[in-house]
């Protein structure tokens, strides 16, 4: 019987731990310099289509620029139903300031 705790305990634990995400790509430089970095953010729900919030955004361009960004584009809208899940991905492009 502990065993099995145990065993439930672990892979509850596991189900809750996420991979980091994978690092940006460096898709060109500024006139003034700066790298643009570009990432993409997914965002999932099993109701229906929800937009990529603002905070997913700036929380993931925050982590690439921790002195500050600005955004220079978005693109790649793609929105995909996989098993009854609704996935939206969007790429975002970002310079540091």
């Amino acid at each position: 019987m502990r065993a099995l705790i145990l065993t439930a305990i672990l892979t509850v634990a596991a189900c809750t731990e996420l991979p980091p995400p994978p690092p940006p790509d460096v898709v060109g430089v500024t006139p003034a310099g700066a790298r643009i970095y570009q990432f993409r953010v997914t965002s999932s729900n099993a109701l229906g289509w929800t937009p990529i919030s603002e905070e997913a955004i700036a929380s993931r361009a925050g982590g690439i620029c921790p002195g500050g960004y600005r955004e220079v584009g978005r693109s790649g809208e793609a929105t995909r139903r996989i098993s009854g899940v609704f996935y939206v991905d969007i790429d975002v492009q970002i310079a540091c300031v």
